[in-house]
């Protein structure tokens, strides 16, 4: 490939990426299929790839079936391109199934609901993990942040990736848990001081923290059943804050 033939599939690349970043919408099955092969195919008209792909399975659900054995039946079609879209198909799978197995939404409005809902982070976990989720106006969970291995300290000192996360989804509420694999539930100090870095960084953004649940070995513990909600509020609420600066 000469000099213009790169130049030409560089500027082709340039302007069909800036084209989706701007409007994902609409695109054929062939170009978001050249698309995700950019970065295993640096310098070659993936276009003509993609097509050849599609010929051969005929849709994007037939291509990201096959097994990479077929894939590299292909002219075109190395190992490595043919891994790329099996792993990506089976990525697809994996949350297909998980789908699935959900069936109906899970909402986390009250401690029951939201202990059920929370097994399956925790099964059979033997570090602590954390997570913060965060929830619509009608408690449904429109993402997680997942921090384990005790990431409490973690969360708290990362700030600035919560408020990526609550610009893009814009959530009501959030829920915090995290497991205390010894078993007992009960909150120490380091779960009640990380409670409040998490309660203030989220009221500063407008979204209220309901309630932060620990899950030891045979129990949970409820922040907001037991009280202890209020008096993290009245410590770390921005507006409090905010309030006694002023005072």
């Amino acid at each position: 490939m000469n000099m213009d033939d790169k130049d030409i599939h560089k500027g082709h690349r340039e302007r069909i990426i800036n084209k989706f970043i701007n409007n994902f919408e609409g695109f054929s099955d062939h170009e978001l299929l050249e698309i995700m092969l950019f970065p295993v195919v640096p310098r070659k008209d993936t276009n003509a790839l993609a097509h050849r792909i599609l010929r051969i399975f005929g849709d994007l659900p037939g291509v990201f079936r096959a097994t990479p054995k077929e894939l590299m039946t292909v002219s075109g079609v190395g190992e490595r391109v043919a891994s790329h879209i099996s792993v990506t198909g089976r990525i697809f799978e994996a949350i297909r199934q998980k789908e699935k197995r959900q069936g109906v939404v899970k909402r986390f409005y009250n401690f029951s609901e939201s202990r059920k809902n929370l097994a399956e982070y925790f099964d059979g976990l033997a570090e602590e993990r954390l997570i913060i989720l965060l929830l619509d106006g009608k408690y449904k969970c429109l993402t997680q942040l997942v921090y384990d291995n005790g990431g409490a300290d973690e969360v708290s000192g990362d700030a600035p990736e919560i408020a990526k996360a609550v610009a893009l989804y814009k959530p009501r509420f959030a829920l915090v848990a995290h497991n205390h694999p010894s078993g007992c539930s009960m909150p120490s100090s380091a779960d009640d001081f990380s409670t409040k870095k998490l309660n203030a960084i989220l009221s500063m953004h407008g979204v209220t923290l309901t309630d932060h649940i620990i899950i030891g070995r045979d129990e949970a513990f409820s922040y907001h059943v037991s009280g202890r909600m209020q008096y993290i509020k009245d410590c770390s609420d921005s507006e409090n804050l905010f309030k006694n600066i002023i005072d």
